[in-house]
Parts: structure tokens; C-alpha cells; sequence
């Protein structure tokens, strides 16, 4: 019984220290055999209302300057993350200016990433699996735009009136949610090994530095390659 209690302990300190929910089946299978990953630009998806009307040349132009924010913070998440000590990232980072050109050489637009799949991305890249990032959001992250619904709330304060009394701002101010799908594929069999799906609100006016940086150190904090 003694023996017995003492394997079923090792036994749950194995599985506790060895688990991560976000690991598939095909982790062990595949992750084993990498050696260099890269990080894509970001797929960018915007639903909801739009602050203001803008041309869709204009949309597109702001996809893309997020997209390449995003992936060069998730780039520097993960490259902080790696070394040799026990919990870091053990994994090689295809440098994301060379990802970003070689994309580019291929005719492939940051924001048509998604119409490419993980086995061609990594045979233009020369890599063995691909971080893919999908985000969902209502808002744009730029300045300009924060700046735009600031003035539209203060806008709409000057209209209150003076009888309704105090009005806080905050509850005006509007926050929007975000979802984060991250996903790890091996290129070459194209199957998922590393999946992680989280959800945060942000408020229009959130410093767009700070609010890159928090989703993707989410996102590195699960990394695996550990």
C-alpha cells in the first residue's frame, strides 16, 4: 500500500509538472522535430460598428500597420522567453525582417495571410512550423483613432445636461473585446500541435504600446518548446 501510494504521488507530480491544456496530440509527435519556427504578421478581423466611415483603402492600411505591431511584439514576447534555463523557450525564431521579406517576395500581403496555407508559408520561409495568430476586435489600436473617440466622448458630455448632475466618464468611455486565437501548425503536416484562445477588453482610449504588449505576453507566457 505504502508502494503503492508513493507511485500514484510521482505519478501525479509527472502529470501535473508535464500538462498544458494547450497542447495537442500532435505535440509530441511533431514538436520534437523542430528546430526554427517563425512568427506570421497577425490576421486582423474587425467587427462591429466602425468609430468613424473610412474607405476601405484606409481600413486595409491600418490592418496592415497593426499586423506588422503585432507580430514584431509577439516576435519579442517570445524571443525574452528563450534560453537555457529550465522554464525558457527552447526553440530557434526566424528573425520576423527576414519572415517579412521572404513573404514579400512571394507576392504575400500581410493582410491575405490567411489565404495561404501553413505548408506553403513554410516552405517560402524555410521553417518548420508557423506561429499563426487570428485577432477579433471591434476597434483599431492606432492613435488616431483613440484620439477621434476621445474627442467624440468629450463631445457628447458637453451634451449632458445640467440637471442629470455628474457623469462619469469612464462609464461613457467604451471598451471593446478582444479575441486572441493563437495556434502553433506544423508546416509540413499542417496539424495544429500548440493552440491557445483567450478573450480581454480594452478601453478605446488604452495606450496602443500598452495594450499590444499585454495580449501577446499573455500569449508567451503559454508558450510550449519547454
Amino acid at each position: 500500500m505504502k508502494n503503492f501510494t508513493i507511485f500514484a504521488f510521482t505519478l501525479l507530480v509527472v502529470v501535473s509538472c508535464s500538462s498544458n491544456k494547450h497542447l495537442t496530440a500532435d505535440y509530441e509527435k511533431f514538436a520534437q522535430g523542430h528546430s526554427l519556427i517563425a512568427v506570421l504578421p497577425y490576421d486582423i478581423q474587425m467587427t462591429g460598428r466602425k468609430v468613424v466611415e473610412m474607405e476601405q483603402e484606409d481600413v486595409d492600411a491600418l490592418r496592415r500597420i497593426e499586423s506588422k505591431l503585432f507580430q514584431q511584439s509577439l516576435y519579442s514576447e517570445v524571443l525574452k522567453r528563450t534560453g537555457n534555463r529550465k522554464k525558457d523557450i527552447k526553440i530557434s525564431v526566424q528573425d520576423i525582417n527576414k519572415t517579412n521579406r521572404l513573404l514579400k517576395s512571394a507576392g504575400i500581403a500581410m493582410i491575405e495571410i490567411r489565404d495561404h496555407s501553413p505548408k506553403e508559408l513554410g516552405d517560402i520561409l524555410g521553417v518548420d512550423a508557423v506561429i499563426s495568430t487570428r485577432l477579433v476586435k471591434e476597434m483599431f489600436l492606432s492613435r488616431e483613432e483613440s484620439l477621434l473617440m476621445d474627442v467624440a466622448t468629450s463631445t457628447i458630455l458637453d451634451k449632458v445636461p445640467v440637471h442629470i448632475g455628474y457623469v462619469n466618464k469612464a462609464k461613457i468611455t467604451r471598451s471593446a473585446e478582444v479575441d486572441i486565437y493563437c495556434t502553433i501548425v506544423d508546416a509540413q503536416a499542417e496539424s495544429a500541435i500548440w493552440v491557445y484562445n483567450t478573450e480581454c477588453d480594452l478601453q478605446w482610449d488604452s495606450d496602443p504600446d500598452d495594450a499590444i504588449e499585454r495580449i501577446n505576453g499573455r500569449i508567451s507566457k503559454k508558450f510550449p518548446y519547454k
